[in-house]
């Protein structure tokens, strides 16, 4: 039995224009923009209402990142002098 020949696939290309990429990013960044603000405002809010948990978180970090710091500070390790 012959085999059939598979058709060959047709590719279908999109044309893209400046404008229309030009008119997604206006898109894409207005709605970025709405996204700050609005995490803008709940991040202010929960600063009015917790002051004392933002101190906190913010104690944290900071111990944290200076724990991170200090880690390759001390006796730094270096061949044995030759004599």
């Amino acid at each position: 039995m012959p085999k059939a020949k598979a058709k060959p696939a047709k590719k279908v290309i999109k044309k893209i224009t400046k404008k229309a990429v030009a008119k997604k990013i206006e898109i894409t960044a207005a709605d970025l923009e709405k996204g700050i603000k609005k995490a803008g405002k709940k991040a202010n809010s929960f600063a009015k209402k917790n002051p004392w948990a933002l101190a906190g978180i913010s104690a944290g970090i900071g111990l944290a990142v200076g724990a991170l710091a200090s880690r390759g500070k001390g006796k730094k390790k270096t061949a044995p002098k030759k004599k």
